[in-house]
Order: structure tokens, then C-alpha cells, then sequence
């Protein structure tokens, strides 16, 4: 898959990890936040998509919270299984800055915190990536603009 295209280690953990999980496990991961949007991670992305629920997706910088390591490094933590039905929402968070977030992935009322990410917005997007959306409102702003791109091509098209 991706590993043998590039040097990225985590990648390469992802895909093993993939491989080893049985019918009924479940994968937690903490990695850097990398392979959710960069171009050399798609295959990574469109096989996690295809074959596995997503039951979260929460990306962090670091701020502290691991020693030794950059304050703008990011990190994704999210969950796996080896459920194949169509998804049509991932619950996630983007651009945390506090430790607390970590503390509540165990404890049940994250999904309040998240956003509804429709899986149809990962699938139309180049790449398969995770846009970085902090609201519904950003959301609702995506639908406006593709909605006038839209209707200006077709404006466009007819004359």
C-alpha cells in the first residue's frame, strides 16, 4: 500500500496494524496527523475508508502535552474496526490545543463534542482528505460555495 511509496513510518505502522486486527478488535491510534491529508497517504485513506468504521477522528497540536516535541506538531487520535458498512457521518474534532480532549476520548459524551463529518464530503474530495472543520457552520459554508460553483458552471455552460 502506501509504506513502500514513502519513508513515513507511521504509515507503514497503520497498514500493519490493519493487517493484524482480528474480525471482532478494535484499533486505537495516536499518530501524527499527516496521513489524513497529505497527497502520499491517499491509498492509506481511500483502504481505511473502504474497509473499516471509523468511530472517531480527533486531531490535535501538541501545546505541551508531549515533551521534547514541537507545540505546532499535529496528531490524530481515532479508532477502527473491521465494519465495512457505508458510514454517513465520522464523528471528529480538528485544531485542539488542550490535553483535555485526550482525557475525554475514554469517557462516554465525546460525540458531543464532535463534528458530524459527512464520509460523502471525504469521497468527493481529491485525495480522499480530511478537511479541517471546526463547526457546522463550516459545514454550511462548503455547501454554499460548491452549490454556486456549481450553478455558475452550469450558468456558464449554457451561454
Amino acid at each position: 500500500m502506501a509504506a513502500a511509496e514513502n519513508q513515513n513510518l507511521f504509515r507503514y505502522f497503520i497498514e500493519c496494524n490493519l493487517s493484524l486486527l482480528a474480525p471482532e478488535g478494535l484499533l486505537y491510534y495516536l499518530t501524527p496527523s499527516a496521513w489524513s491529508y497529505e497527497q502520499s497517504s491517499t491509498k492509506l485513506r481511500s483502504y481505511i475508508w473502504q474497509n473499516y468504521h471509523t468511530y472517531y477522528i480527533i486531531q490535535f497540536e501538541n501545546k505541551g502535552i508531549f515533551q521534547n516535541i514541537h507545540d505546532q506538531y499535529k496528531f490524530a487520535c481515532f479508532m477502527l474496526s473491521q465494519d465495512t458498512k457505508q458510514q454517513e457521518f465520522i464523528p471528529v474534532l480538528f485544531l485542539r490545543h488542550d490535553e483535555f480532549i485526550l482525557q475525554r476520548l475514554w469517557y462516554k459524551g465525546l460525540e458531543k463534542l464532535t463534528l458530524a463529518y459527512p464520509t460523502e464530503l471525504i469521497r468527493n474530495t481529491e485525495g480522499q482528505i480530511l478537511l479541517e472543520l471546526k463547526s457546522t457552520t463550516d459545514l454550511q459554508l462548503l455547501d454554499k460555495i460548491k452549490s454556486s460553483f456549481t450553478q455558475n458552471k452550469i450558468d456558464s455552460d449554457l451561454h
